[in-house]
């Protein structure tokens, strides 16, 4: 929630200027402490934009443009939001099946039956547990419209990555993303899109 709610701040600050830039990644992200979603909580947040506004943006290798919006949540978390008028053209594919693979012991149903994640129903996205592997986990996610759910779904997925094989210290909690980056528009709520953790 707390990236999706910064990707949010900095594209409202540019869509506020008329500029056509959109928000193609996020780098940096380091939490000291995620923010909770209920009950409802009061937070100073400050940003600093590279170049500024009134300036056009940096050019960056393969001749795109792109901004940077840095910030602190403060008490909570530091990230930069990255945009440009362009969406970086996405990479080559990984293979779709993982090497060692077997079936998931559990269910996707049971993820959350289960209580192997602690999220509540707003948070209820992995629809399907489709292969476990040495090298990751691939599943099939259902998107929903509660704010940042998308992206906390892949890493529930990654914490289960962790969690299957383990009986104990298997709590898994990210404090980092060093780079997220976005192809295009994200998918909307009902869609089934594959996701494909691979552990490198």
């Amino acid at each position: 929630l707390s990236v999706q709610r910064l990707m949010e701040a900095a594209q409202a600050l540019i869509d506020e200027h008329g500029l056509r830039e959109r928000v193609v990644g996020v780098e940096e992200v380091r939490a000291s402490k995620w923010v909770e979603v209920a009950p409802p909580v009061s937070l100073e947040l400050r940003a600093q934009i590279s170049p500024p506004l009134h300036e056009p943006p940096a050019q960056r290798e393969g001749g795109a443009s792109l901004r940077r919006v840095t910030f602190e949540l403060i008490g909570h978390l530091k990230a930069t939001v990255l945009l440009s008028a362009e969406a970086p053209a996405p990479p080559a594919s990984p293979p779709q099946v993982l090497p060692e693979e077997r079936r998931a012991p559990i269910s996707a149903a049971q993820v959350y039956s289960e209580r192997w994640m602690f999220h509540g129903p707003a948070y209820y996205g992995i629809d399907e547990l489709s292969a476990l592997s040495p090298k990751g986990l691939r599943g099939v996610l259902r998107v929903n419209a509660t704010p940042g759910a998308l992206l906390d779904n892949v890493g529930q997925l990654f914490g289960l990555w962790v969690m299957l094989p383990e009986r104990e210290d298997r709590v898994v909690m990210p404090v980092s993303i060093d780079s997220l980056q976005l192809y295009g528009p994200p998918p909307s709520p009902g869609e089934r899109p594959p996701c494909t953790v691979w552990i490198e």
